[in-house]
């Protein structure tokens, strides 16, 4: 009777034994997976981080081109007048230093 009761005893740990190899078995696979998908969506996020980043940046750039198209005739408009005044004021320029060379000569 002891004898059966110890071989009883001694199933139940074995069996018991291979439940919790079993159970570590199958939390290994779980968290295996969990990490792998874990790994999976940080990978999406990023690549979703990056093309929304595009995005922005492609819009900003849009934006300032548009800025600059439009800003263009008056740029445009500002350097010609800058530049017709220094071509006014060239004549006068070059009349002053043909005089002054004229006058003081080789100094």
């Amino acid at each position: 009777m002891a004898r059966e009761l110890f071989q009883a005893v001694q199933a139940a740990e074995s069996n018991a034994d291979l439940l919790i190899q079993e159970a570590q078995k199958s939390a290994r696979e779980l968290l295996k997976a969990t990490e792998a998908e874990i790994t999976e969506n940080e990978r999406k996020a990023a690549l979703e981080q990056r093309a929304a980043t595009q995005r922005m940046l492609d819009e900003k750039r849009e934006s300032v081109r548009a800025r600059l198209a439009a800003s263009h005739p008056e740029t445009l408009r500002k350097q010609e007048e800058s530049l017709a005044q220094a071509r006014a004021r060239l004549d006068g320029a070059a009349k002053r230093i043909a005089e002054r060379v004229w006058n003081d000569g080789n100094r």
